[in-house]
Parts: structure tokens; sequence; C-alpha cells
């Protein structure tokens, strides 16, 4: 089983910020000047240099 999440990147990580109670929500003040963005709010999943383990076709789909 595998998980790419603002709160985790693995099945523990994620059960642990959960049971933390913590929000993988935050305010993103570089977007404040992207004209017609209505929110500064994400949920930004880290997966840097991890790209490779997510198959290709997957990828593919996923915005950066």
């Amino acid at each position: 089983m595998g998980i790419r999440s603002p709160i985790g990147n693995t099945p523990g990580e994620l059960v642990k910020s959960l049971k933390e109670r913590r929000s993988g929500i935050c305010i993103m003040p570089e977007w404040q000047n992207i004209k017609g963005l209505r929110t500064r709010v994400a949920g930004v999943c880290y997966i840097e240099g991890e790209e490779e383990s997510i198959p290709r076709p997957y990828r593919r789909s996923m915005a950066e």
C-alpha cells in the first residue's frame, strides 16, 4: 500500500498525522499575485526526489 498526501507519504506517516490531528492545508503566499485565483490555501504533497516511484502513466495526469 502506498500514499502521497499533504500529511504523509507512507501509511505510517499518514496514521501518525491523523492521530495528532494535523492538517495538511497551508497558506500559499506565492499565489497572491496570480490573477483570477480566488484561493490561497492548498494541500501540497511533497514528493521531491521520489517522482520515479510513481509510475509514469499516473505522473502524466498529475499537475506540477
